[in-house]
């Protein structure tokens, strides 16, 4: 199964306000497959409140017509981890 890295194009967009903009590496069959398995990891339990909930910028799915805000490269035989196993995240930002 390929390795993907996963890391925001501008970790200063105003997306970025509340989630952390750090890099990941997945292990997943698609490029699709890693953002979920991302934005599943990174999606925080809000409070309920008035405000809308916010987009989470590791999903694959944004507003119609907004450009992805990170980047999610096939890293498949660059990196020291192993292609053998499930889906998963295999190194993630440490706090």
């Amino acid at each position: 199964m390929p390795i993907w890295k996963l890391e925001p194009v501008d970790s200063n967009a105003p997306i970025w306000r509340d989630f952390s903009p750090d890099t990941f590496f997945v292990r997943a069959k698609t490029e699709n497959q890693a953002r979920q398995i991302v934005a599943s990891h990174t999606t925080k339990m809000l409070a309920i409140r008035s405000e809308p909930m916010p987009v989470n910028p590791w999903s694959p799915h944004q507003k119609k017509g907004e450009a992805l805000p990170t980047r999610c490269k096939d890293v498949t035989g660059h990196t020291h981890h192993t292609v053998e196993g499930p889906a998963e995240i295999l190194q993630r930002p440490t706090a």
